[in-house]
């Protein structure tokens, strides 16, 4: 047994912004419209502890290749690329970490 669920005195910027979305998943009501933007927009802690471990390994890895490369003579492109993805790694890793701890209190 579904029940639909019906959403009332919305705005009209609000009721065109769900009609939009209707139209970009291709659903005939405002409820389905809303569960798939949730579907889309929710990350779990589980999906967020991932990504900070795969972020982690790979600025690990682009750091070792750095290291590496540095002691090779003609390579200071590829170690400047392999500084920036560290970095870049760096950064989103601090951020998801930052979101995971928002979400724990």
């Amino acid at each position: 047994m579904s029940k639909n669920i019906l959403i009332r005195d919305l705005t009209e910027e609000q009721n065109k912004r769900l009609l939009q979305l209707q139209e970009k998943f291709g659903v005939k009501t405002n409820s389905q419209a809303l569960l798939l933007l949730l579907q889309f927009c929710v990350i779990t802690d589980d999906e967020i502890t991932s990504l900070i471990e795969m972020y982690e390994s790979f600025g690990i890895t682009a750091f070792e290749g750095f290291k590496i490369l540095e002691q090779v003579p003609g390579t200071k492109d590829q170690v400047d690329r392999l500084k920036t993805l560290t970095e870049m790694s760096i950064n989103i890793t601090r951020k998801l970490k930052y979101l995971m701890n928002l979400r724990k209190k």
